[in-house]
């Protein structure tokens, strides 16, 4: 754990990608969920899991247009 001597500074790795390299991660993360949520969909029985697998395919079918 740091201490005060000796300060962390944390820097999130995407601030050093170009704006096409972050692009292309963010569609890629988008359709990864949209794509598992529909897997989970399909095997699922569960009603939370369903919810939330629905859910999560409505926001990042929204998130990428």
């Amino acid at each position: 754990m740091p201490n005060a001597a000796s300060p962390v500074t944390v820097v999130p790795a995407v601030a050093t990608l170009p704006l096409r390299q972050f692009l292309a991660k963010v569609a890629a993360g988008n359709t990864f969920e949209i794509e598992s949520s529909k897997l989970a969909i399909t095997r699922s029985k569960s009603a939370q899991v369903l919810a939330f697998t629905n859910q999560m395919v409505t926001d990042h079918s929204g998130a990428g247009e």
